[in-house]
């Protein structure tokens, strides 16, 4: 096991890229600090802390990224209502 000195709730791994989705829970259980970074696998150092441009709106629950064009796919959802799908931090 490798500390990759950063929070990850979901990570994907392309190449000897981890793209790491992140979030944590407020006191009052909404999610806060929402975070997409990459990490290089290979030289064991964390390559950006946040690479998506908009902000993720509800609770973050997967990230895929797609190896040949790169684009990364994040899934949100509040429970309530359909879920949400954003490319590169753009809704689709």
């Amino acid at each position: 096991v490798t500390d990759i000195a950063m929070p990850a709730q979901y990570i994907d791994i392309v190449g000897d890229k981890a793209y790491v989705l992140s979030f944590e829970y407020a006191p009052d259980y909404s999610v806060i600090n929402k975070v997409v970074g990459t990490y290089d696998i290979k030289n064991e150092t964390i390559v950006s802390s946040n690479i998506l441009k908009t902000e993720i709106t509800k609770t973050p629950y997967c990230i895929s990224v797609d190896p040949t064009t790169n684009y990364i796919y994040v899934g949100e959802t509040d429970y309530k209502n359909k879920a949400n799908l954003s490319r590169n931090g753009s809704a689709i």
